[in-house]
C-alpha cells in the first residue's frame, strides 16, 4: 500500500483513497491486537497474579512473578553480524553458579553488580548447531552438537551514592 502510495504521489495523482484504506488497515489491526491481547488476558488469568502461586501448583510458569530477574538474552558484537547468545565452556569440575557468574562478568561493565541466586537454574533449553558447524565440531573432535542455554535468577544491586 504504502509503494502504491509513494507512486502516486510522484505520478501527481490523488492519494487520499489510498489514506483511507492505510488508515482502516491499521485501525483493524489495532482491533486484533486488542482482542488477542483481551483473550490473553482471560485465558492466563493475568488481571489477578494474587491467584497464582507456586503453593496451588509447582508447575506453573509464575513461580517467581513477584521477584526481580535480569533477563540476558543476546547481544550484537561488531565482529560477527548476527546476534548471539553470549556462553562460556563449563569448566569440569566448577560448579554452574560460578560459571553463569563468569559469563555475566565477561559481558557486563564490572561497576553493575550481579548476583546469581541459587545453584541450580530455571529451565534451559537444548539448542543444536547447524549440520555445517556440527562437522566442523566433529572434526576437530570435540563431540560437540549442541550447547545449553540456561535461564537462572539474578539480582542486581544498585550502588548507592
Amino acid at each position: 500500500m504504502l509503494k502504491k502510495r509513494k507512486l502516486n504521489e510522484l505520478e501527481g495523482k490523488d492519494v487520499s483513497a489510498i489514506d483511507d484504506e492505510i488508515g482502516t488497515a491499521n485501525k483493524d489491526l489495532e482491533q486484533q491486537w486488542e482482542a488477542t491481547r483481551q483473550e490473553l488476558v482471560s485465558k492466563y488469568k493475568l488481571d489477578d497474579l494474587s491467584a497464582l502461586s507456586y503453593d496451588s501448583d509447582p508447575h506453573t510458569m509464575w513461580k517467581q512473578w513477584k521477584h526481580k530477574l535480569l533477563l540476558l538474552v543476546r547481544q550484537k558484537n561488531a565482529a560477527f553480524d548476527s546476534n548471539y547468545v553470549p556462553s562460556k565452556k563449563e569448566n569440569n569440575g566448577e560448579p554452574l553458579r560460578q560459571t553463569a557468574e563468569k559469563c555475566l562478568s565477561n559481558i557486563v561493565r564490572s561497576e553493575i553488580p550481579v548476583k546469581i541466586l541459587g545453584n541450580a537454574p530455571l529451565s534451559y533449553v537444548r539448542r543444536e548447531y547447524p549440520k555445517k558447524l556440527q562437522k566442523i565440531l566433529k572434526t576437530e573432535k570435540t563431540g560437540t552438537v549442541s550447547s545449553r542455554i540456561m535461564a537462572s535468577h539474578s539480582d542486581r544491586r544498585h550502588k548507592s551514592a
